[in-house]
Parts: C-alpha cells; sequence; structure tokens
C-alpha cells in the first residue's frame, strides 16, 4: 500500500482528483474498496508543527519519477526525466 498523487510525474501538476461511484460492493461492515483521500491542508499543519517553519517547509521538493512508480521499476519509462515539486502548494484559487 502507498499515498500517491494522481499525475506526479507530469511537469504541470493535475488538478483536483474526484471519485464518483454509480454502484459500490458491500461487505460485512460496509462498503468494499481501499480508496482513501486525505485533507492536505490539515496535513500542512501538523507538517509545521514538527519543528519547521512554515518557510522551511515551503523551500521542500520532492523528486517524481514514472519510471519507478511505486518504487517498482517501470523499463517503459526509462528515459522520462524526473519532475520536482513542492512538498507543499497553494491552490490556485483559494490559496
Amino acid at each position: 500500500d502507498f499515498w500517491h498523487s494522481d499525475n506526479s510525474y507530469a511537469q504541470e501538476c493535475s488538478g483536483p482528483t474526484l471519485l464518483y461511484a454509480l454502484k459500490v460492493p458491500q461487505g460485512p461492515e460496509g462498503p468494499l474498496g481501499d480508496t482513501l483521500f486525505l485533507d492536505a491542508a490539515a496535513d500542512a499543519v501538523n507538517l509545521e508543527g514538527l519543528s519547521r517553519s512554515r518557510a522551511e517547509i515551503r523551500k521542500l521538493r520532492a523528486r517524481h519519477n514514472v519510471a519507478f512508480n511505486a518504487g517498482a521499476p517501470l523499463p517503459e519509462f526509462s528515459e522520462s526525466p524526473p519532475v520536482l515539486h513542492p512538498v507543499l502548494r497553494h491552490h490556485p484559487i483559494t490559496g
């Protein structure tokens, strides 16, 4: 299991991710499946509490490479260059 951001390997970041199900399979304890979403704004606040200042966090960058999706080598993408993205970015509309 791993967390990911859709299309993080692309130079231009993708927009919001939405999930809509017409029919959700049910198990004895509720809906089946393991797609989860997180509150990135709340996580950003939690990061700031880990002895890093907001300015320090804004400097952090993460390298994304489709050739190593989920840690597994994908030889068909070996020529794809890695990209760097800010660990935290502002929402283009709400800031």
